[in-house]
């Protein structure tokens, strides 16, 4: 997969005989379609390879009854790059339908133990809202709605000086960059570390940074941890031993009160792996690229309560223009 520099078309996929291209569209980025659930496209132009993985098309249920009548089945001995697309009429994967992506293999378990051991003396109670700057870890208001510690490992020298960049969490931005095929590093937020402890959560809410430009295009979770730790790494930062899966709303609406009561039982969840990255939008592909894009009031998402053990996470939030924090 490359970008076209200078065109409107991207090129999707690849194999022996043809190369699929994407239109987009003056003032939009690259949206990536969804095909079907379970549809895994390998990403060429990152380093190192990652495979995008569709869980969900819209809604973002993945195991509704009413989703999956209308899916195509799902082709047999037949490579996903070169599967038959489903008819116009059933193309809920195409550009303007959001879809939830999973990526295995982000991060290596080196690359994650590093992060956690950075983040781990800068970690503040985490805040519902800040009181200005939207990285502040300090002054804004805590919620029960949202119960962690959180760590910026800062790219712009901002105002959280706590855990600087490293070369590593520099290649963990540039890699989330290249996922999203944005121009640059310009176009991204420095990592967001979070720790939940039993009972640690983060009720349904949205990323985008409403009234703010540039916002957020897109979000990149990773999951730093899982229950398969062992010694040391499980010693010195724990193991996820029960709950604690990111879960997409069936049920959406513009109010917050009620979408902060929605609760992880209904749509999808996605269990906590180890390097593993969920990729999503915030935002519809129109005018996605300038101030007049428009906010996907389908982008609610939870982290469900941790039941046992410990959750670390990760998040690359990439904007729809070129930010300075």
């Amino acid at each position: 997969m490359r970008f076209v520099p200078g065109a409107a078309f991207v090129a999707l996929e690849k194999n022996d005989t043809s190369l699929e291209y994407v239109l987009v569209p003056k003032g939009e980025h690259f949206f990536y379609p969804g095909r079907f659930v379970g549809h895994r496209q390998t990403l060429q132009h990152t380093s190192p390879p990652l495979t995008l993985e569709s869980l969900s098309l819209s809604p973002r249920c993945a195991a509704c009854p009413e989703t999956l009548a209308r899916l195509p089945p799902r082709p047999t001995a037949v490579p996903a790059a070169t599967a038959a697309i489903p008819p116009p009429s059933d193309r809920r994967g195409v550009r303007g339908v959001r879809s939830v992506f999973r990526v295995d293999g982000f991060l290596s378990s080196d690359e994650c133990r590093h992060i956690m051991r950075l983040a781990t003396p800068a970690l503040r109670p985490s805040i519902l809202h800040s009181m200005g700057h939207p990285q502040q870890v300090e002054g804004g208001t805590i919620d029960p709605m949202r119960t962690s510690e959180t760590a910026w490992l800062d790219r712009f020298f901002g105002v959280n000086r706590g855990a600087p960049e490293t070369d590593v969490t520099r290649a963990v931005v540039a890699r989330a960059v290249a996922l999203a095929r944005v121009p640059g590093d310009t176009h991204a937020e420095g990592l967001q570390v979070l720790r939940y402890s039993v009972g640690g959560k983060y009720r349904h809410h949205v990323d985008w940074l409403e009234g703010h430009h540039p916002a957020r295009l897109a979000t990149v979770l990773i999951f730093l941890n899982d229950g398969e730790a062992t010694g040391a790494a499980a010693d010195e930062f724990g193991k996820l031993e029960g709950g604690g899966g990111t879960n997409f709303a069936l049920r959406h609406s513009e109010s917050y009160p009620e979408m902060r009561h929605a609760g992880c039982e209904a749509g999808l969840t996605v269990a906590p792996k180890a390097g593993t990255a969920v990729f999503f939008y915030n935002m519809h592909p129109h005018a996605s690229a300038t101030s007049d894009y428009s906010i996907d009031w389908t982008a609610w998402h939870s982290g469900c309560s941790v039941t046992a053990g410990v959750k670390w996470v990760a998040n690359v939030w990439i904007r729809n223009d070129e930010t300075e924090w």
